[in-house]
């Protein structure tokens, strides 16, 4: 018996490491069994930040793998969201995830901008369906396991 499925969702967000890490342990706790598919969604704001959960939870034996959403018919504009993986996604060493940010595009009050120059202010300037768009760049779905070993 045992646990089968963990969800969350919005998890990570303003989570310090303390916070990290007691999400960690609670996971690990309600996953006595090790046999537990915890589907998580995470919209990344601070991916320095929100990166140690994923580190820590590898540390207590769980791997997590992203999500990719199919192409086809592009449901709710998943398709634009990326592809990198937690270990990539907003880490300026990896050129893959500058190279996103760079040649990725949201509108700013029906102006073309890549992603990487957005700010603040440029988010609160945007129109609804933009904002939308731009939420859907940043959110990503990770399933993750206990490591066999």
């Amino acid at each position: 018996s045992g646990i089968d499925l963990i969800l969350g969702s919005d998890l990570l967000y303003k989570a310090n490491i303390e916070t990290l890490q007691a999400l960690s342990s609670t996971i690990q706790a309600i996953d006595v069994a090790k046999k537990a598919t915890i589907l998580l969604s995470v919209r990344w704001r601070k991916p320095e930040e929100e990166r140690k959960f994923f580190r820590e939870m590898e540390d207590k034996g769980y791997d997590f793998r992203l999500v990719v959403p199919r192409k086809e018919g592009d449901e709710g504009g998943l398709s634009r969201c990326s592809t990198l993986g937690w270990r990539e996604f907003g880490n300026p060493a990896c050129n893959d995830s500058n190279k996103f940010f760079t040649e990725s595009y949201v509108h700013v009050d029906k102006v073309k901008k890549a992603l990487k120059d957005v700010s603040e202010g440029d988010m609160d300037d945007m129109g609804d369906e933009e904002h939308d768009a731009f939420e859907r760049m940043f959110i990503q779905i990770y399933v993750g396991q206990w490591r066999l070993k």
